[in-house]
């Protein structure tokens, strides 16, 4: 029977297989409907009232893989039956083109989720009776697996039972797995057993076992086959689940320990690189501090250079000197040695270091590490320069020799001046006579004669002198010098504090203002007319006792440990690098850390003398501005159209590494960033029970730098420009 292009409102577009009657079609029901596999039943040739009652019965199959029937004709000429159409990969389309068998893992699990449709599909009484390698679609899911849809669903053909329905399709279930694991089809069907009528078939999967031991093939497939050939009896999809289940459980639990391993390698690579990338990130913000320092300090470094190759023709000069003096003087002299002296020399004075700067060079931990050799997590700062020797020293070197060729030795202690390269040298005659002249021995009853050595410029003939008398010794006090700071702390020394700014101070901070806000136009203006100094003007002075306090504010490296040893909370608010400073704190938590430490908060008088030390300075460093052209004493923010924020011109948006401009911002005690990066917790508690923070921060404007300026915070408050440094007291000596 011909069967025209469109039926009604069923719009027919290619043939696709065997129907009943007149065919199988991909149509479509409704003009802009879904596709369906439509059958139509010719009337002259099938029972129309079997197939609709076939047709009713698919339709309360529910389950994904049996596409669902969308509409049941049966009210006109010729009837049909629309099922969804499935669009995908069949499965020997699958195999074909990888020319291999699927993964174990998958190739079960395909055939696992055929069993589950035929399975819905056998307790409704529906059989599908002539599967294929055709009939098994695979319909591709983003993201998961895909999903196996069974099609080509008909009514029995005359003569085949539900019974042997089912059996072939338990049989086809097995020849599907053997096509999915070994790549080809399996070598001939086993016949089923005869069954009475009516009594299930009884499948047999050994011959499938065979093949695959035939096949000289081996991994989960021999395993697998052997597991169905030992079920003997399989008379439903059930017995076939359960035939298959253990094995596939045992290779989804050997693909899952295998992926896990995988995975926790590659997580492991994968934390590495990130580790490898964070440090090169700090690596190379440490590389550009110090490139940076190199390039401040290149005028001083050039005279450095110069001053040593001076320096070191000097030391040769001197050391000829050296010689020539004791060839004159017949004895052997040692080098450093006070030539004829039996006094002992005074020991060099200490020469001062300049504070490190985590900014030109690293974070100092008050906690000493172990770091790898060659590790940049400690770049020494170099010494500042040797102030030339006084030009006195010489001199007198110059001058023993010249006594010493006229005839007497001559015994003298040199010091140093006090007040300065300028003043001549105080000295203080020897009593101890001499063993013997140069020249010949003097008579047991001949005076002694001692010199008194003159400044340089006016040295003369001293006539004979009596020895002296006698030394009366003054009372000796108490002199011992305090104990050393602890390691990263610095000594702050008893003293007066000088609170408030001086009228000349205050006029500095009104001209920074204008200079803060001249983009800001009229609203700069209002705020500078508006700065409230009056709180700041108190004139006077106040003393503080000896204390050591922290050269650097602590940094989330030093406050992670606290954490890790449990004694301090977690941070609130954190940064990317382990140096820039510890933010996100509370009052307590601050005060926790410094008591953990052995420590605890300064006061804000303390602050302040570590700020100002024993002048009226605006700014830790001095009255200079914090910015001087294209160099920066200090991290602060800037001035937009919304108020103060960050501000990049010094290098840092944010928060910088403790220690920034160390060597240009540091106090006079070589304090680091008191005025600077973040404001800091004190231990001064308000009126109305808030905590006053002291300093300025990154995102504060260069005039809110001043030492002078405090705010009230509420002590359960956490900011990410508020950090701590810790003070200790002086033990008892």
């Amino acid at each position: 029977m011909g069967v025209a292009s469109s039926v009604g409102d069923v719009e027919f577009i290619e043939r696709i297989g065997v129907g009943i009657g007149s065919g199988r079609f991909r149509a479509r029901i409704s003009a802009g409907g879904p596709l369906v596999s439509l059958m139509l039943a010719d009337a002259e040739k099938f029972d129309k009232a079997g197939l609709m009652d076939w047709a009713r019965r698919l339709k309360r199959v529910d389950h994904p893989g049996v596409p669902g029937v969308i509409q049941i004709e049966d009210a006109h000429e010729p009837g049909f039956v629309a099922q969804r159409f499935v669009e995908g990969e069949t499965l020997d389309g699958r195999v074909e083109r990888r020319g291999s068998g699927l993964p174990p893992v998958d190739g079960l699990a395909l055939i696992l989720q055929a069993a589950a449709a035929l399975r819905a599909a056998h307790r409704n009484d529906i059989a599908h009776g002539a599967l294929a390698a055709r009939s098994l679609v695979l319909e591709g899911r983003d993201g998961a697996m895909d999903a196996v849809r069974l099609v080509g669903w008909r009514p029995l053909g005359p003569g085949l039972t539900y019974e042997r329905a089912v059996g072939r399709d338990l049989r086809a279930l097995g020849e599907f797995l053997y096509l999915a694991l070994a790549g080809q089809p399996s070598p001939g069907a086993e016949p089923a057993e005869p069954v009475e009528p009516g009594a299930p078939v009884v499948v047999g999967f050994s011959d499938l076992a065979d093949a695959w031991q035939r096949g000289s093939r081996s991994g989960p497939g021999k395993a697998v086959f052997a597991a169905l050939a030992a079920a003997r009896r399989l008379t439903t999809v059930d017995a076939f689940v359960d035939a298959l289940l253990p094995e596939f459980s045992r290779l989804v639990g050997d693909a899952v320990a295998e992926v896990s391993y995988e995975l926790s390698a590659d997580r492991e690579f994968k934390a590495e690189v990130q580790r490898q990338r964070d440090r090169q990130r700090e690596l190379e913000s440490k590389l550009r501090f110090i490139r940076d320092w190199l390039r401040d300090n290149a005028p001083a470094i050039e005279v450095v250079d110069d001053r040593v190759a001076s320096l070191e023709a000097q030391e040769r000069s001197l050391r000829n000197l050296e010689v020539e003096l004791a060839m004159l003087l017949d004895r052997p002299v040692r080098p450093g040695e006070n030539l004829g002296s039996t006094a002992r020399a005074r020991p060099p004075e200490p020469r001062a270091q300049q504070p490190r700067s985590a900014d030109e060079t690293l974070v100092e931990s008050r906690e000493e590490e172990d770091d790898d050799a060659g590790s940049p997590h400690e770049v020494v700062e170099p010494l500042p320069p040797t102030p030339a020797r006084a030009p006195w020293a010489r001199t007198a070197i110059v001058a023993a020799l010249a006594a010493a060729v006229a005839g007497g030795v001559v015994w003298w202690a040199v010091r140093p001046p006090a007040s300065g390269p300028g003043t001549a040298p105080e000295t203080v005659a020897s009593a101890s006579p001499p063993s013997a002249q140069i020249g010949s021995k003097a008579p047991d009853s001949a005076p002694i004669s001692v010199a008194t050595v003159a400044a340089p410029e006016t040295l003369a003939a001293v006539p004979t002198a009596p020895p002296p008398a006698p030394i009366t010794q003054a009372p000796v006090t108490d002199v011992r010098p305090l104990p050393p700071a602890p390691p990263g702390m610095v000594l702050v020394p008893a003293g007066d504090v000088h609170l408030g700014l001086a009228d000349t101070a205050q006029a500095a901070v009104l001209a920074q203002c204008r200079l803060d806000t001249a983009e800001a136009g009229k609203l700069g203006e209002t705020l500078c007319a508006n700065l409230a100094l009056a709180a700041e003007s108190a004139q006077r002075v106040e003393a503080v006792g000896a204390f050591y306090m922290d050269r650097l504010e602590v940094s989330q490296l030093q406050y992670d440990r606290c954490f890790n040893q449990r004694a301090c909370k977690t941070l609130k608010l954190t940064w990317e690098l382990d140096e820039q400073p510890a933010t996100g704190v509370t009052w307590e938590m601050a005060r926790q850390y410094c008591e953990h430490q052995g420590g605890r908060l300064p006061t804000a008088m303390e602050w302040l003398r570590a700020a100002r030390g024993d002048d009226e300075r605006l700014y830790a460093w001095g009255d200079e501005a914090p910015r001087d052209g294209e160099r920066h004493r200090a991290n602060f923010g800037r001035f937009d159209k919304r108020g103060p924020g960050p501000g990049r011109e010094d290098g840092h948006k944010y928060a910088a590494p403790v220690g920034v401009f160390a060597e240009r911002g540091s106090s006079i005690y070589g304090i680091a960033n008191l005025s600077d990066n973040v404001r800091e917790w004190t231990a001064t508690e308000t009126a109305d029970g808030n905590v006053v923070a002291a300093g300025g921060g990154w995102r504060d404007l260069a005039m809110d730098l001043r030492v002078t300026r405090t705010v009230a915070v509420p002590k359960d408050q956490y900011f990410n420009d508020l950090g701590f440094r810790c003070v200790a007291d002086i033990p008892n000596r």
